[in-house]
């Protein structure tokens, strides 16, 4: 992480890909122009884009209907718990509760 950055932002998906065009090119790329944020991103993905900014956080891709989704909410908890962001934005309905947490 970038010291000059001192504003943690986490952007949390459970089924889209870490590159999606939305959460990674349109939100996080954005926001990252700001030097006082730090972006990262935690969703779906074998293998993460490179940006020399922005972090990424890829879980194991898995199916809509998988059992694994009912951990992918853990796993943000645990990062959130790790990175303790002052902004968190959640694209899917299972990640409202962590972010209540």
């Amino acid at each position: 992480m970038d010291k000059a950055k001192t504003i943690n932002i986490l952007i949390a998906s459970v089924l889209k890909p870490i590159d999606e065009v939305r959460m990674y090119k349109k939100i996080a790329q954005s926001i990252d122009r700001k030097t006082e944020f730090s972006v990262h991103i935690f969703s779906q993905g074998a293998t993460s884009p490179i940006h020399p900014t922005i972090q990424f956080h890829p879980m194991k891709p898995f199916t809509r209907l998988s059992f694994n989704r009912l951990f992918a909410s853990w796993k943000c908890l645990i990062l959130m718990v790790k990175l303790k962001p002052k902004l968190f934005m959640a694209t899917t309905h299972e990640l409202l509760i962590v972010m209540t947490l």
